[in-house]
């Protein structure tokens, strides 16, 4: 049904929608694990810890589905759509499990997606944040292969940016993650 009514709602809400769905399983020990912020072309957002993934959300498989449809609809619409859909997310949806499936998305996406992958990499959120820093590493390690010399130093700073999330002293990264990422 989401497919269907994408084109009717637009894009925000549809995130939006997503946020709600995913939301319900928050936890507030999740967020006293951390909160890691994350940018996307001038918004702000969050990205917590949480020990659920996104298949064992309360909607089940609804969420994956919603997901699944808006990333869809997003590379139809080319490299502006899916610019587009990752504002929108940056801007409503916390949930890590929603950024693993965004980042498996894009690692095998191809070109339309790079840009916008190195960009939504740059904070360092997603490679601090414990439950995505795996699939945010693959993501990073496939990106360093493809960008050119200012994609490559925009993710060297990813890395370093990542370290500092993680570090309760911010004039001394934590050099367990650079160690972990590299």
């Amino acid at each position: 049904v989401f497919p269907e009514v994408l084109p009717l709602i637009g894009v925000e809400a549809a995130c939006r929608t997503l946020a709600t769905a995913t939301h319900e399983d928050y936890c507030p020990e999740a967020a006293d694990r951390g909160r890691y912020p994350l940018h996307f072309h001038g918004e702000t957002g969050q990205v917590v810890h949480s020990l659920d993934s996104l298949e064992h959300t309360p909607g089940y498989r609804a969420p994956m589905e919603m997901l699944s449809a808006l990333l869809d609809w997003a590379e139809q619409a080319g490299v502006d759509g899916i610019a587009l859909t990752v504002r929108h997310l940056v801007q409503h949806v916390w949930h890590p499990g929603v950024w693993t499936s965004v980042m498996e998305r894009a690692r095998g996406g191809g070109p339309a997606w790079q840009a916008v992958t190195v960009e939504l990499l740059s904070s360092g959120a997603l490679l601090a944040n414990p439950v995505t820093r795996r699939t945010a590493a693959g993501l990073l390690g496939t990106l360093s292969l493809e960008v050119d010399d200012e994609g490559y130093q925009r993710l060297e700073d990813a890395v370093l940016a990542a370290a500092g999330i993680s570090s309760p002293d911010a004039r001394r990264p934590d050099t367990r993650v650079i160690d972990e990422l590299v």
